[in-house]
């Protein structure tokens, strides 16, 4: 290999450094994105009414564990990316991708079941009287 070669090849990994730090702290946002909007939702329970609050802090809680815990084999995976050969970058991007996709749906339909929960107990009387 010329002189030229091998700079032409260490210009690639830099550059292929770069990249795998830009992914993992792109993907890291998203993780940590989740974590807030999930937060988020704690904190809107906590208005609502004692029963209904209870239920809802409950469903939240388990939600919680579950998305946490997949948040950090997530979390793992991407640190395997970070750290990932040349040879193994696409397949652990396509893996990583895969799960955070899994992840967002999981996400998202967490927070649309919650959102759709009532934010007080007069919604469920009006319901009851009606």
């Amino acid at each position: 290999m010329t002189k030229d070669n091998t700079l032409m090849t260490n210009a690639k990994q830099v550059l292929s450094d770069k990249e795998r730090q830009a992914y993992f702290e792109q993907q890291q946002a998203r993780l940590d994105e989740w974590t807030a909007e999930l937060e988020k939702l704690k904190a809107k329970a906590s208005y609502q009414s004692a029963s209904a609050k209870q239920a809802v802090l409950e469903k939240i809680d388990q939600q919680l564990d579950t998305l946490q815990e997949a948040r950090s084999f997530v979390h793992s995976k991407l640190l395997n990316v970070q750290e990932a050969s040349s040879d193994q970058w696409n397949q652990l991007v396509e893996e990583s991708d895969h799960l955070l996709s899994q992840l967002s749906e999981k996400v998202k339909g967490f927070m649309d079941d919650i959102n759709g929960s009532p934010t007080d107990g007069a919604a469920n009387q009006q319901q009851d009287q009606a």
